[in-house]
């Protein structure tokens, strides 16, 4: 009994060891803190603005670029890069009209094939 005691007693007086400060890793520097997702109301509200306001065309501009693609409430949108550099959100039934190329471009760009049925049949 007086050996548990002492241990519980040693144990209790340990002092915890830091460990020393380590450096961030770059991926961990670079890595932006992931945002808040939208609740469904906000995506409609965002979709119904995204609808009514001019696209570049309307405005007399020319598209470049599609930069990204996200879905807002199940609907498909682009930002499209512009000549005069500005970007915006573009419906993707919008920009399949007005710049079809683009759009096969864009997604030329970023499929991603997978070969690993051919693999497993080898």
């Amino acid at each position: 009994m007086e050996i548990r005691n002492h241990l519980l007693i040693c144990h209790k007086k340990k002092k915890r060891i830091k460990s020393p400060k380590r450096r961030k890793t770059r991926l961990e520097l670079s890595s932006k803190p992931p945002m808040k997702s939208m609740s469904a109301d906000e995506e409609k509200e965002i979709l119904n603005l995204i609808r009514t306001r001019l696209h570049g065309w309307d405005k007399g501009w020319t598209a470049t670029d599609i930069v990204g693609i996200n879905s807002l409430d199940e609907t498909l949108v682009f930002l499209v890069k512009w000549t005069n550099g500005e970007q915006t959100v573009v419906l993707s039934d919008v920009a399949k009209h007005k710049c079809p190329q683009l759009v096969i471009k864009f997604y030329e760009r970023h499929s991603v094939w997978d070969d690993t049925d051919d693999e497993e049949k080898q």
